[in-house]
């Protein structure tokens, strides 16, 4: 079947706000169909365990901790049933946000694969008496913005230590001073960015 639907994304990258309704226009190809097994601890959903052009009898469906739930892809649905089953296609697109006067930041929805740049990998879950799904929460940056600025003053030092050891070319001086140089005006420079946005620049050759 072909449905077509709207996966919601974060107003950036890396947030839970969804203030300004974004989307992303999607299509699911997949069964109309599918089952899937449940514990019901918790009511995570743990596996897709068939997908089907028709109802199946659901008395095949047997195991000692999940329970098996038959779902019929509808409108209400289609967007945890294409996060389960992967069976989507999506629109392309991109986050853009202007840093200074000559950075920008850029953040891709990549095309056919969006629920992993938006989506954490934590279980959807299914409450069986409503039929209704749960969404995963929304995916955060791995690293702190504490851990990034420690690690910023960290290489800073480190490179300081180069700086001044008197055994680099004039080329490889030239560069260590720019990295130190960046570094000591980074914070400054990005104050109230958001840390995952700074382009951090690649460290020289020595």
């Amino acid at each position: 079947m072909n449905m077509n639907f709207n996966i919601p994304i974060t107003d950036e990258p890396y947030t839970s706000s969804t203030s300004e309704n974004k989307t992303v226009a999607a299509e699911y190809y997949g069964a109309p169909y599918i089952v899937i097994g449940v514990d019901p601890s918790n009511s995570a959903v743990m596996s897709v365990d068939r997908e089907a052009e028709e109802a199946m009898d659901m008395s095949e469906f047997e195991d000692d901790v999940l329970e098996f739930h038959l779902i019929t892809v509808n409108e209400s649905n289609v967007l945890a049933v294409a996060k389960l089953t992967h069976q989507y296609t999506s629109e392309a697109s991109e986050y853009t946000e202007s840093l200074n006067d000559d950075e920008t930041y850029a953040y891709p929805y990549d095309a056919d694969n969006v629920f992993n740049d938006v989506y954490n990998n934590d279980h959807l879950t299914y409450d069986a008496d409503s039929g209704a799904f749960t969404m995963s929460g929304f995916l955060t940056h791995g690293v702190s913005a504490e851990d990034f600025w420690t690690s910023v003053t960290e290489r800073k030092e480190e490179f300081k230590v180069i700086q001044a050891n008197g055994t680099l070319n004039e080329d490889q001086q030239a560069a260590v001073d720019a990295y130190v140089d960046w570094m000591e005006n980074a914070p400054t420079k990005y104050d109230g960015v958001a840390h995952w946005k700074i382009p951090f620049p690649n460290s020289p050759e020595v």
